[in-house]
């Protein structure tokens, strides 16, 4: 879907969210010729989707939760600093500061939660990545480009880059031993 979308957090949270048709739309006022009337042609956008589209607000749903404030002291296991989705949109690929590559399956209860089809956006906080590779080094990855053909290119701060085979990335993760994946190169 592509109105789904990433977003790794200055607290190293990685966040998805959703932005609802009707949010694209709202945009019309800016790009409408003068001497039409405005509120006619979002009028006229409005009829043009469901009722239930047109009112639906987007969501938010944590993978890696914010750091906490609190007394607790309770803090996320990771700490996000980048992603990429994968080539199909079914795995989110997320790097953090101390050096590992995780891999979240987004699945097709969890688009429809972002986009309010239901109420499950919960199962999101107690979430678990299904791929975990720690990237030789130990260094903080700062960008994961994932490409089209089904590799992962990965930067990090002992500077070297990393390229990773998906489709052994998740053969090893249904093995339960992907934290011995190795780069191609």
């Amino acid at each position: 879907d592509c109105r789904i979308g990433m977003a790794c957090m200055s607290d190293c949270s990685l966040a998805l969210f959703f932005i609802p048709p009707m949010a694209f739309y709202e945009t019309l006022p800016s790009m409408i010729a003068k001497g039409t009337e405005t509120d006619e042609k979002i009028g006229l956008v409005r009829s043009l989707l469901s009722t239930e589209e047109a009112n639906r607000a987007g969501n938010v749903a944590y993978l890696v939760p914010p750091q906490s404030d609190d007394a607790s002291g309770t803090t996320p296991q990771y700490s996000v600093t980048c992603g990429a989705f994968g080539k199909d949109g079914d795995i989110l690929y997320a790097g953090t500061k101390c050096g590992t590559l995780l891999g979240f399956k987004i699945t097709q209860s969890m688009m429809k939660a972002l986009r309010g089809e239901s109420t499950e956006v919960n199962e999101f906080s107690a979430m678990q990545p299904s791929i975990c590779v720690k990237i030789p080094g130990g260094g903080e990855v700062w960008q994961i480009i994932a490409s089209k053909n089904g590799k992962l290119l990965i930067n990090s701060a002992d500077c070297a880059l990393r390229l990773y085979d998906t489709d052994e990335l998740r053969a090893k993760a249904s093995s339960s031993s992907s934290d011995d994946a190795k780069p191609l190169f």
